[in-house]
């Protein structure tokens, strides 16, 4: 939420990568790729470990909508790290439009 204080925010950074653990952790697939895009949305931490599991799953998926939510979620990054200056070798390391393609 853009006006939620500080504490709401983190408090939902950690509950977004408390669904994503779990939802990894139990082989949900689907899922862990929409959990991921809640993380990512709530400008949590994700690991790299989680990164590669939806990755995979998105090249798994012959489903084109998990695909363009793992590639949103990356572009999010993307787009918050040049607007903040992070680190590019901090992103998850993602090339969409040559693994997956946008079709």
């Amino acid at each position: 939420m853009p006006y939620a204080p500080s504490d709401d925010e983190e408090r939902a950074r950690e509950a977004a990568l408390a669904l994503l653990t779990r939802s990894i952790k139990f082989g949900h697939r689907r899922l862990a790729v929409i959990r991921l895009a809640k993380a990512v949305e709530a400008k949590a931490a994700v690991t790299k470990e989680q990164w590669k599991y939806c990755e995979r799953v998105a090249a798994e998926s012959p489903d084109i909508a998990v695909r363009r939510l793992l590639i949103s979620s990356a572009n999010r990054i993307q787009v918050g790290a040049q607007s903040s200056a992070l680190p590019v070798n901090q992103l998850p390391n993602m090339e969409p439009t040559e693994k997956w393609g946008t079709d």
